[in-house]
Parts: structure tokens; C-alpha cells; sequence
């Protein structure tokens, strides 16, 4: 048994669609178990996120007219004239319960999250339904499964925590029940025991595969992009970058987790935990191998394997009297203030605590984070600075050597003299961050990558 998810970009065109659809009946014809996760189609969750948010009637209406127009062109262009009927059918359904939701949660804004998550989950029920009748347009049992029933969750509405134990029993008897079926699942939703919608985050879609894949044991998991496979580097800003052929599942974390967009963070540790191989492969281009994470790290004499980098973060670091004290208590409660940003980073050394973190709104994050501060040391306030709008470069690769480690973060500092503002090193994921000015992420992520990596010390030949 395998499971295979598609995520927007790969069901985001006629020519997406096309090749999920003929990757599906190949591996179907070739008699092979598989369970199929979607995403919403490319674009459908941020217009959904729009609607949730929006108080404007005429706005709102203008993005119904384009979810609806765009559902209704593809089943056109995909059914035949006696099947447009039941498939169309199924879509208005679900769209005009779409529109009641909208109704209600406008007479009822006091709970944003709740109402944006319950909103935002309709783009992957209109994609796997469609999905759904597309395989039986062609012959194929199919069975829509709608993932609210089976994953469980708690209510921190937009990243909601799984149940894990719960959610795996009904993965696990939903599949025994229906085994003699192509089970099309939708990514990204979940609900709490109460059966309140919740979703996982964005890139859940990711995540939901891969607890399907550790609730049955699968074979393998195959995340189908739009890429072909995990890179040394963004391409984008790299252009010597290159398609590792295989990594560990712990510089795979450390990728997702600092930057790289082709694999959501969550999705690594149910497979990790069961040993289940992650491919990572591209729509488009099907015939190549992709990139397979698995327990396995990369033979190579190099210590460097690939580079991530994220801008518009911020830092801020403290330098307490009595750091043994607070080496666990202040990150701690940063982390879970209610900051409204994401913590990216919290790190403790000899001397520091440093936190790194995103937000749209800086001047009020600070707000709460000095407030927090205080709160801990009233009156003895430590000593501490804030670095806005940085970016976060990490090298990732076999940096368990803490003395190589700190080696290699002075080396690094010598060359870009000035430039460096701060790092961080992660044993856990055996990853150096550097921290530096937006305007300088393009040169040191380049010379970087030059530096320490090349095609032959990265790609399994």
C-alpha cells in the first residue's frame, strides 16, 4: 500500500490535472494499493481564506462567482454530457453549503479562526470529489472520504494538534472497512471530537498523507509537486542548485523547517516514527526518480548538503544573569505567548537565549515579548536586543560535531566580516543559522552554496 498526494500546484490546470489523473490509473493498472490525498485546487484556499475574512458583499460575491465559474469549467471540460449532470450536482451541493456557512459566521465574527478553518477545508471537499468521480468516470471504484470524520483534533483553530491515537484507529478501520476501494481523501481538514471543523495548517494536505500512511503501515509515502524533488538550495535564488537524489529524514526537517516550500514540516516525524520512505516527486515530469527521504543520511564526505533561507524575520536575544535558571523557562514562555507570529527558533547557549520568530505585526509582538520579559524578571530586567527584518540562512547537513560546528560559524564569520549579525546552531537538527541584512541574502546564500557544495558531493550517481 501506497499513498500518493497531490497538492494545488499539481491539480492547479487542465495539464495537472491530466497527469495526476494518468499517474493514478497507471499505478491503478498496474494493480497496485494505493490511497489518494488532495489538496484544493491551486489558488481555492487563499479565495476561501479571502471570503472568510472579507465584510464586503460585493467582494465576497466576486470571489463565489470565480470558485464557482473555475470548479464548473473543469468538470466541463473533463466529463462527457451524461456524466456533467450527477458531477455537477455534487459540486452545487456542496458549494450552496458553502454559502449558508458564510451566512452564519456573518452574524457571528467573534471567533475568526473557528469560522476561517470550517470555511477554508471546502476547497479540498470540491477537488476531492471531483477527483473522486474522475476515477469512476473511468471505471474505477472510488470512494470519497471526507478526513473531518477520521482525523481528530484539538481546537487551536488553524494549526490544530492531532489526536494522534484517536485519529489512527479510524484511519486504520476506515481503510479495513473499505479496502476494496481507491480511498480519495481530503487534505488539510480535521475536526475536534465534537466534530467542530479544524485544519492542520497550510501544507497540511502533507500532513494528512502522512498519517494515513503511519495509521496503515504504507509502503511508502509520495508527496507529487510541481518540482523535481528536494533541492541543494532554492533554485529561484541559486541557480547551481541541484535535485538531491535521497536524504535523512532529520536534514529533511531541518530543510522543511528553515525555508524550503516542497515538504510541510509535520509530515516528517509519523513517517519517521514508522519507518515509511518519503518520495518526493514531480507531476510533470513522472519518469524521473525525485528525491526519497528516508533513514538513511547521505554518504558523502561533506559536511554541507543543502541551504534554506527565509527573509523578514526577527531576533531577539537576552543575556540574563543567571542563564542555567532561565536556559528552559524563557523560551518556554515566549513560545507560548500569544505573540500572533510564528516562533521559528528558540536556542539557549553558555551566555544567551535567542528566539527567533515571524509576524506581520512587529510593534505589538514586541509589545507582548517585553511584557513577558518583565513579567519574569520584574524589576532585574537583563540585558537585551531586538534584530528586525533579518534573514535566516541555514546550512544543513552532518554538523553533529558541536567543535566542527562552532569552526565553521567562525569561518563563516570571517568571510562576510560585518555582515553576519548572529547565529544559532541546532543540535537536535545539526543545522548553523546565520543571520544578516535582506540585501545581502542573494550574495552569501550563492557564495555559500558554491562554497560548500557541488553536484557530486550532494547526488547519489
Amino acid at each position: 500500500m501506497k499513498v500518493l498526494k497531490f497538492g494545488g500546484t499539481s491539480l492547479g490546470s487542465h495539464k495537472a490535472i491530466s497527469n495526476a489523473l494518468s499517474i493514478l490509473l497507471n499505478r491503478i493498472n498496474k494493480e497496485e494499493k494505493i490511497i489518494v490525498v488532495v489538496s484544493a485546487f491551486s489558488g481555492i484556499t487563499d479565495q476561501l481564506i479571502a471570503l472568510s475574512d472579507s465584510n464586503q458583499s460585493k467582494r465576497s460575491q466576486e470571489i463565489l462567482q470565480s470558485i464557482k465559474s473555475r470548479h464548473v469549467e473543469i468538470i466541463n471540460h473533463f466529463f462527457n454530457k451524461t456524466e456533467q449532470q450527477s458531477v455537477l450536482q455534487q459540486f452545487y451541493d456542496l458549494y450552496n453549503e458553502l454559502i449558508r456557512a458564510l451566512q452564519l459566521i456573518s452574524q457571528n465574527r467573534e471567533e475568526p479562526n473557528k469560522n476561517q478553518d470550517y470555511i477554508s477545508g471546502f476547497g479540498e471537499r470540491f477537488s476531492a470529489q471531483i477527483i473522486t468521480s474522475l476515477l469512476e468516470s473511468n471505471n474505477i471504484n472510488a470512494l470519497y472520504t471526507d478526513t473531518r470524520n477520521l482525523i481528530k483534533t484539538n481546537d487551536d483553530f488553524g494549526f490544530a494538534k492531532v489526536e494522534k491515537k484517536i485519529s489512527y484507529q479510524n484511519i486504520s478501520d476506515y481503510y479495513q472497512k473499505n479496502s476494496d476501494s481507491i480511498i480519495v481523501a481530503t487534505g488539510f481538514i480535521a475536526s475536534t471530537i465534537d466534530g467542530i471543523p479544524t485544519t492542520l495548517g497550510r501544507g497540511g494536505s502533507d500532513y494528512t498523507a502522512s498519517l494515513f500512511a503511519a495509521a496503515i503501515s504504507a509502503e511508502a509515502l509520495e508527496i507529487w509537486t510541481d518540482v523535481d524533488g528536494l533541492m541543494t538550495a532554492d533554485p529561484d535564488k541559486v541557480n547551481s542548485a541541484v535535485t538531491l537524489d535521497h536524504i535523512s529524514y532529520k536534514n529533511a526537517e531541518g530543510f522543511s523547517k528553515y525555508g524550503a516550500k516542497v515538504i510541510y514540516p509535520p509530515t516528517i516525524v509519523p513517517a519517521m516514527k514508522y519507518d515509511i520512505p518519503i518520495y518526493i516527486k514531480n507531476t510533470f515530469k513522472p519518469e524521473l526518480n525525485g528525491t526519497l527521504i528516508h533513514n538513511k543520511p547521505i554518504d558523502s564526505s561533506n559536511t554541507i548538503f543543502g541551504i534554506s533561507s527565509i527573509q523578514n524575520v526577527n531576533l531577539i536575544t537576552v543575556r540574563p544573569d543567571n542563564i542555567e535558571y532561565l536556559s528552559e523557562i524563557l523560551p518556554n514562555l515566549l513560545c507560548k505567548e500569544d505573540l500572533e507570529a510564528k516562533i521559528l527558533e528558540c536556542k539557549t547557549d553558555e551566555k544567551t537565549v535567542k528566539i527567533v520568530f515571524s509576524t506581520p505585526n512587529i510593534s505589538e509582538s514586541l509589545l507582548i515579548i517585553e511584557r513577558a520579559i518583565q513579567d519574569l524578571f520584574g524589576k532585574q530586567m537583563p540585558n537585551y536586543e531586538i534584530s528586525k527584518n533579518l534573514s535566516m540562512i541555514t546550512l544543513i547537513g552532518n554538523l553533529a560535531d558541536k567543535s566542527e560546528a562552532k569552526n565553521l560559524i567562525t569561518e563563516i564569520n570571517s568571510i562576510y566580516d560585518g555582515a553576519v549579525k548572529s547565529t544559532i546552531y541546532s543540535e537536535e537538527l545539526e543545522t548553523i543559522s546565520i543571520f544578516t541584512e535582506n540585501t545581502d541574502e542573494n550574495r552569501i546564500v550563492n557564495h555559500l552554496h558554491e562554497l560548500f557544495i557541488t553536484k557530486e558531493m550532494t547526488v547519489n550517481t
